[in-house]
């Protein structure tokens, strides 16, 4: 569960470069 929350914070950290959507589909 961990690296999940670190995978979102990484995800807003960098939400230019990084969308959302190709997070949830991993």
């Amino acid at each position: 569960m961990r690296k999940l929350i670190v995978i979102l914070n990484t995800m807003i950290a960098r939400r230019q470069k990084w969308d959302p959507s190709r997070y949830a589909l991993n």
